[in-house]
């Protein structure tokens, strides 16, 4: 399977090409392939077809990245209706054929013939069947110097990286990166419905187990998780609490969180507790009643609220910051004050008027410095 970006045979002559002499190969990105690894390797495995002591995987041994999925990948494509090397060519898990029209994938080796990987770059995704081997591993070493990272590839058909990426194909050093991970096998193929999930998708995994190998499913299928293979944070399908690592439950049909369908049950941490709410202050009185002073009405209240006249202390209850509020003086008349029945007064030095504490007082009223009643004080003028 020869392909994919340039290739090109370039002959001085027709009578040299007839004796196959004076052709120079020039061979692009990503020309030799694992078929034709394994027709080195292998002289008895034909092109696009397994040898039978498994030497076509010889120059592809790897499984997925480490860590938790998704996984970058980089991809290439095969297969299209230009791509004369290998356009309608047989694939290692048998089926099919890679002729363009389809959602198929290499990956077998990694992630076993048949399985689905999801795929997503630039908020959109596609779903594609794994189907065959490749690409050469040194291959995946020049995308590796180039691109960073693991350099691992995924061979595609073009339907993927035009609907990814807006490309009619990719070779490894367009660096045309991914997201991969594995989804259930009954997952449908192609573009995937609704958007892409914001990353990170999965919650921390605190309590992985270290169990990669015991898993009988692919993720998220009815088997992948057990009470032997416990699953761990944002794995599924799961059962029962059981089926998940320590400290972790089964949290029923929340696949949609983790990108798989909605009935999927997937092991998550419980939720912490909520924390009880802290208990409301009483409110403070606003005031404490009615108070007097000098003929005046006032309102007991906080001495740190606006007062539209002025304070008086020791009229109200409730400590030293609660006092009278006063409503403002009223004016005071140039007019000498008319002399009164009770006779005049003096406070220190201040004169004033014995009158009706009922009447205003520009000064402020004093008490016992008139005859007359308790109602009858004395009415500084200043």
């Amino acid at each position: 399977m020869y392909r994919r970006h340039l290739l090109a045979f370039i002959c001085t002559t027709l009578l040299a090409l007839a004796f196959s002499t004076g052709c120079t190969g020039v061979v692009g990105e990503e020309e030799w392939d694992d078929d034709d690894k394994a027709a080195e390797l292998n002289p008895g495995a034909s092109a696009n077809k397994p040898a039978p002591d498994g030497e076509r995987q010889a120059a592809f041994k790897h499984g997925p990245p480490s860590g938790t999925a998704p996984w970058t990948y980089y991809l290439t494509c095969y297969g299209g209706p230009g791509d004369s090397g290998a356009y309608n060519s047989n694939v290692a898990c048998g089926g099919k054929k890679a002729n363009g029209n389809w959602w198929y994938s290499t990956g077998a080796w990694s992630f076993g013939c048949f399985s689905k990987l999801e795929l997503r770059a630039n908020g959109k995704c596609a779903v594609v069947t794994v189907v065959d081997n490749g690409p050469a591993g040194w291959v995946e070493t020049k995308a590796k110097n180039k691109c960073g990272g693991t350099g691992y590839i995924l061979d595609v058909s073009p339907l993927v990286t035009k609907h990814l990426h807006g490309a009619s194909c990719a070779g490894w050093s367009d660096c045309m990166a991914v997201q991969v991970r594995p989804v259930a096998s009954n997952t449908p193929e192609g573009p995937c419905s609704g958007s892409a999930p914001t990353q990170p998708t999965q919650p921390t995994q605190p309590s992985q187990p270290n169990n990669n190998g015991c898993h009988k499913d692919v993720p998220f299928g009815w088997l992948y998780c057990s009470a032997s293979c416990p699953c761990g944070a944002g794995q599924g399908d799961c059962d029962n609490d059981s089926e998940c690592a320590p400290g972790l439950r089964c949290a029923h049909n929340v696949g949609a969180k983790y990108g798989a369908g909605s009935t999927v049950d997937v092991c998550e941490a419980p939720p912490q507790p909520t924390q009880p709410s802290q208990p409301t202050q009483p409110t403070q009185p606003t005031n404490y009643g009615p108070c007097y002073s000098n003929g005046q009405t006032g309102v007991c209240q906080a001495n740190t609220v606006s007062c539209s006249g002025r304070y008086e202390q020791n009229l109200c209850p409730g400590g030293n910051t609660v006092q009278c509020c006063l409503p403002p003086s009223p004016s005071v008349s140039n007019v000498p004050a008319a002399p009164s029945q009770w006779g005049t007064c003096n406070f220190e030095g201040r004169p004033g008027v014995c009158q009706s504490n009922s009447i205003g007082c520009p000064g402020g009223y004093k008490r016992f410095l008139c005859p007359g009643g308790n109602d009858i004080q004395c009415c500084l003028q200043f």
